[in-house]
């Protein structure tokens, strides 16, 4: 388990106060520049438009990285005697109720079940032999193993609990304990058909192709926008529309391609 977890198991407090954070840092950074911007007479429409992308943008980035952080806190990999790798999600075992504490009761019963498990894997006598074969998933192959400065997506060939075969990707980011050892032990599940097999890795051109056609509509939109009035009006909504499926496209097949699947 990551390191965070095993040593100082704060999940529910550091996922609660980041968040926190999260919201507070882009309302100052509202404040900020709309103050700015008002110091340097700038229009009102322009300033809406660049704090809207901005402050968006800043907060897409603290959320993606708290997703990293929180998706390696409760992601555990689990070897047995026979040398047999499970993967188990602490989120898949936590049930909580659509209210507004919601999250509040989700990140505490995730932060006692990890608990639970720690307590199952390391406070255990040490010749007990746990089998979780049937309890979870277990990863029967490594299909692909891709590495970034985050750490590594695997894509895997999975046993579910009901026998089943499936293919699902992991991320195993920076900060597991005993790390180097995890990877060699990803990598000898390495699937030898998948590793001499070449692949055409189509994910390129089909990012081409969807961003090509993201900037032709989202182009149509702007010529057919009431302030431009280039082309008529009624192309304008059904522009926007496929802009907004070509550019879903391009970000799907860009998460594939960095993912390696």
């Amino acid at each position: 388990m990551s390191e965070n977890t095993k040593y100082k198991n704060k999940y529910a407090l550091r996922l609660i106060l980041s968040i926190l954070a999260i919201v507070l840092i882009s309302m100052i950074s509202l404040i900020v520049l709309t103050f700015l911007s008002m110091e340097m007479n700038l229009p009102i429409q322009i300033i809406s438009v660049v704090l809207t992308v901005l402050i968006t943008g800043l907060i897409i980035l603290l959320a993606l990285r708290l997703g990293r952080k929180n998706q390696k806190d409760i992601l555990i990999f689990v070897q047995d005697h026979q040398k047999r790798m499970y993967v188990i999600n602490a989120m898949n075992y936590i049930h909580v109720s659509n209210e507004l504490t919601a999250l509040i009761q989700s990140a505490v019963q995730t932060e006692r079940h990890l608990n639970q498990l720690k307590k199952i894997f390391y406070y255990a006598e040490s010749d007990l032999n746990l089998n979780l074969e049937g309890i979870v998933p277990q990863i029967i192959s490594v299909l692909n193993m891709k590495e970034d400065k985050n750490g590594y997506y695997l894509v895997c060939r999975m046993l579910s609990i009901h026998g089943q075969l499936y293919k699902q990707t992991y991320p195993v980011y920076h900060g597991y304990e005993n790390e180097e050892e995890l990877i060699y032990a990803l990598r000898k599940l390495m699937d030898r058909k998948s590793q001499v097999e070449i692949r055409v890795n189509t994910n390129p051109y089909k990012i081409a192709v969807c961003g090509i056609f993201t900037l032709i509509f989202l182009l149509l939109c702007l010529l057919s926008h009431p302030l431009t009035a280039v082309l008529s009006e009624t192309l304008y909504f059904p522009c926007l529309g496929l802009t907004f499926v070509f550019f879903s496209l391009t970000m799907y097949f860009i998460v594939k391609q960095k993912r390696g699947e």
